[in-house]
């Protein structure tokens, strides 16, 4: 939506790559399952077996016995508990499907915030930049005034001091351009 190339490679990574949020998928995948599993209650069950057995000895007694059997049953669901138990497994994984995008939003929200905080700090280093070029130009003309006389000690310390100043400033945007870009 910020139509940025690099922002926009930011919040996929962190998308697909934040624990947090690989979590809540996960937690959507098993939402998913309870669902089918409570869903599958709705249906009647079979139940299907088959054994196979041999039997030796003298050839009168000598055989294969097989057997099999198949039972059905249906849970009949008078009071609704069957059916609850499915819509509010349905209900979990709707809530769980907005808690994932929720997580996605915020995320991606986060790491917008945290950019446009580094293009702010990254102008604001420009800006002293230039700030300090100025101020050593303007102490180079101090400089030569007060070595012809025409101005005094005074203006040369207070330029030197200001020229401090922009360049401890410049080392606090630097600072804070390195947090926001390891976050």
């Amino acid at each position: 939506a910020f139509a940025d190339v690099e922002l926009d490679a930011l919040v996929q990574q962190a998308l697909q790559q934040n624990h947090s949020l690989r979590a809540t998928a996960e937690t959507l995948v098993q939402a998913r399952a309870v669902l089918r599993q409570r869903d599958a209650a709705r249906w009647p069950t079979l139940d299907m077996n088959l054994s196979a057995q041999r039997i030796r000895g003298d050839s009168a007694n000598a055989g294969d016995i097989y057997s099999g059997g198949l039972a059905a049953s249906y849970e009949l669901d008078l009071w609704g508990r069957v059916s609850a138990a499915a819509d509010a497994a349905e209900f979990d994984l709707l809530a769980t499907e907005e808690e994932l995008q929720a997580a996605r939003i915020s995320l991606a929200a986060e790491v917008t915030s945290v950019w446009y905080q580094l293009v702010g700090q990254r102008s604001l280093q420009t800006l002293q930049l230039q700030q300090i070029d100025a101020n050593e130009k303007v102490l180079q003309l101090i400089t030569a005034r007060f070595q012809q006389g025409l101005s005094d000690a005074a203006d040369v310390l207070r330029q030197k001091v200001l020229l401090e100043q922009n360049r401890a400033a410049l080392a606090d945007y630097n600072a804070n351009i390195a947090v926001l870009e390891h976050a």
